[in-house]
């Protein structure tokens, strides 16, 4: 165990009070992450009071439970567990930015040091994963459930493997199954497709745009709302534009409220760096 891991064991233990929570406009790993590690820590530490206030995206919220509700006395005197995000000004309930007592897990290149303690590791594909390998190597306590919540994590930010192949994604994976994961109900439930998800696609397909090695998709506000598109599903699905005719990279331009929600991906170059620029970040090959 490391001295960064030892810390964060020490604290946890110490806390009576902990909220977790991920990032704003919240991903399958966001949510597995803060899911799996609360619902790992209640059973645990039953004398604890354990908050999940991270909310699922629309298209898998059948999966998960509502998020709880923490009013600012509660939230202000807990722990804060922020996971797979490292920057406040991204993390999903505003209030992290004012908070003094944080720990964090998360698997995305830092792009400034923050001011606590964070387990980071970018060579774990999903940051649910990064947790449960740093739950089951620090305690001998897991089950199907919590288990379940970490594969979902995997699964969505892996691509079903397809982003990350490696030897100890796999290992992890295995060990994942190995707690009664059942797999093929998460596979269908994750990858079902609504009519208006194949409206979309073909809008996608038939809309895009080319420059040099790099296909593209610029989304208005108007256009979403015209073809009834939602906006979770449009910033989510960038994936849809990956390699046609070997253009290695591909992003989409999505309008929000108050700015342009940009989703960077590539095959074989470092799109992080661009992200930066914008005050982003994520991963070489996947950030935004």
């Amino acid at each position: 165990m490391n001295f960064t891991e030892k810390q964060i064991k020490k604290r946890i233990e110490k806390e009576k009070s902990i909220v977790i929570v991920g990032h704003r406009n919240p991903d399958g790993d966001s949510i597995s992450s803060s899911l799996g590690l609360a619902t790992f820590l209640k059973e645990k530490y039953p004398q604890k009071n354990i908050y999940c206030i991270s909310s699922s995206p629309k298209y898998i919220k059948d999966m998960f439970p509502s998020p709880d509700e923490v009013d600012d006395d509660t939230f202000f005197k807990s722990l804060l567990i922020i996971v797979d995000v490292s920057d406040l000004d991204r993390v999903e309930d505003k209030r992290a930015i004012e908070h003094k007592n944080i720990i964090c897990f998360d698997h995305h290149i830092e792009n400034k040091k923050p001011p606590f303690l964070v387990l980071r590791d970018t060579s774990f594909i999903s940051c649910s994963l990064l947790i449960f390998d740093f739950l089951i190597r620090k305690y001998s306590h897991m089950n199907k459930k919590i288990a379940t919540y970490f594969y979902i994590g995997l699964i969505t930010d892996s691509g079903r493997f397809l982003f990350d192949s490696s030897k100890k994604t796999f290992s992890l994976a295995k060990k994942l199954i190995s707690y009664g994961v059942d797999y093929l109900p998460i596979y269908r439930q994750l990858y079902k497709k609504s009519a208006s998800q194949l409206k979309f696609e073909g809008y996608v397909y038939s809309h895009y745009d080319v420059y040099k090695n790099i296909t593209y998709l610029k989304m208005s506000k108007e256009e979403m709302e015209k073809n009834n598109f939602d906006f979770e599903m449009v910033s989510s699905s960038v994936n849809l534009l990956s390699d046609i005719d070997d253009r290695d990279i591909w992003v989409f331009f999505v309008e929000e409220e108050d700015h342009i929600k940009v989703e960077l991906r590539s095959s074989r170059r470092d799109v992080q760096k661009v992200a930066i620029k914008f005050h982003g970040g994520g991963h070489k090959k996947a950030s935004g």
